[in-house]
């Protein structure tokens, strides 16, 4: 609606079709083995780790991509399978690192407990 009000109409349907004509990565979470890793996340991932990704625009699926590493989640050794699952939890994970949950704090509960209480 800005680029209508400063550009004009027929200037935003032109943005917006040039916009959709471009390719875009499908996906918005993948999971897979750490390949490579930056200067400064030396200490968060080591190469060959199990990582499940999330967030539209990086996380697509593809043979390789780039995520920033506070997307990214270590899968641990126990979880059996990283490409079924994975992805649905470090969406999770990601949520209540957004939310910043603190000590004592009930996020979530079941619908039988909330039931009762």
């Amino acid at each position: 609606m800005d680029t209508v009000k400063r550009e004009g109409i027929l200037a935003a349907y032109r943005k917006v079709q040039a916009k959709l004509s471009e390719p875009q990565a499908l996906g918005y979470s993948s999971a897979g083995d750490g390949r490579r890793r930056r200067r400064g996340d030396r200490d968060r991932f080591k190469i060959g780790d199990r990582v499940a990704c999330a967030g539209a625009g990086v996380a697509s699926h593809a043979e390789m991509i780039c995520v920033p590493v506070n997307l990214s989640a270590l899968v641990p050794a126990d979880v059996p399978s990283i490409t079924r699952h994975s992805p649905r939890w470090a969406i999770a994970l990601h949520g209540v690192r957004q939310a910043e949950p603190t000590l004592g704090e009930r996020v979530a509960s079941s619908a039988s407990a909330s039931s009762a209480s």
